[in-house]
Parts: structure tokens; sequence; C-alpha cells
């Protein structure tokens, strides 16, 4: 296990190695602007690995949500990790309660389900066809 100094604030844990772990909740609840800081320290190769959870508002009035009804774009969020060749881990978080013989299990089979599903996306032609013709008409 890596030691470190965990920021409460950011919502992120400096490992010796002077990477990051970075939870995309709590650096949204606190500090607002996750899409730079994902694009800034994954250009940077300073993320070791991510926690994904969404939430809907602001600390201390918020509630945790499904990783796909958040306020956080997912997809925009994973978009950035794909662009700077990002080589972590991604780890889905918890998710929220569910009332169902194994709710944990469900909340985590969603998660990545979505996050797969996205990448798969990301990886496919036709979205490389889609952004090189963007590129074009630019």
């Amino acid at each position: 296990m890596e030691t470190g100094t965990w920021k409460l604030e950011t919502g992120t844990w400096k490992l010796e190695t002077g990477n990051w772990e970075l939870e995309n909740a709590n650096w949204k609840l606190e500090k607002g602007n996750i899409y730079e800081a994902i694009e800034q320290y994954s250009r940077q190769g300073k993320i070791a690995y991510i926690h994904l959870r969404n939430v809907i508002g602001k600390a201390p009035h918020y509630r945790e949500t499904f990783i796909d009804e958040g306020d956080v774009d997912m997809i925009r969020l994973l978009s950035i990790l794909k662009r700077n060749a990002f080589k972590g881990v991604i780890i889905p978080d918890h998710t929220p309660q569910m009332s169902c013989t194994a709710p944990w299990h469900a909340g985590m089979t969603h998660t990545l389900g979505f996050v797969l599903a996205v990448l798969a996306m990301l990886e496919s032609p036709s979205t490389q066809q889609d952004k090189r013709e963007v590129r074009a008409d630019s």
C-alpha cells in the first residue's frame, strides 16, 4: 500500500510516486471544474487511479446518483482520459442504495456496463471518423 497525503479539500490522495488518486465526485463537490483537473493531470500522467461516481448538487447539499445521471458528464470525462492516453486504473465508486436482492452488485454492474460501453464507443472506428470529419470542417 502506498502512503501519501490526503487532501480533503480536493478529494485527492498524493501517492509517494508523485501521482494522484482522484475522487471525481469529491473534486466536483468541493472544487468545481473536474474537466480542467482531469485534463491537466491526465496530460501530465499524474493520475494513478480515479474513482468514478456521480452526484447532483454541491457540498453540503448534494445527493449521489447513478454514474450516468449526475452533474458530471462521464462521457466527456472518459473522453479526456482517452485523449490523454490515461494508463491508470478506473475504479467504480459506490452507487445510490437500491432495494433489490443484491444492491451493491446491481449498482456495480450498472456502472461497469456504462463505463465499458463508453470506452467501446470511444474506440469505435465510427467515433474516430466523426472526429476526423469535425476537424476537417473546422
